[in-house]
């Protein structure tokens, strides 16, 4: 890390770098899955507002083919 030394000479030996970089990814992980469940959830408002009879059951298998497609698809 670029700037850990920086920080060990200013006085903060007692810092764990290896467990603030590890909650940063966690953190950036967190926000990848809320994105993904934002976005599927707002497929399946979208399917249940134009097919307000579909079943549950449809939905969720729906929400899962939106998924699959969305998931292999998806421009890094």
């Amino acid at each position: 890390m670029q700037w850990s030394e920086a920080l060990l000479y200013a006085g903060f030996i007692n810092l764990n770098l290896t467990n603030i970089f590890q909650a940063g990814i966690y953190l950036a992980c967190s926000g990848a899955i809320m994105d993904l469940a934002i976005d599927i959830s707002s497929a399946l408002e979208e399917i249940k507002l134009n097919s307000p009879n579909i079943s549950k059951k449809d939905l969720i298998i729906s929400g899962i083919i939106y998924e699959k497609q969305n998931l292999f698809n998806h421009d890094i």
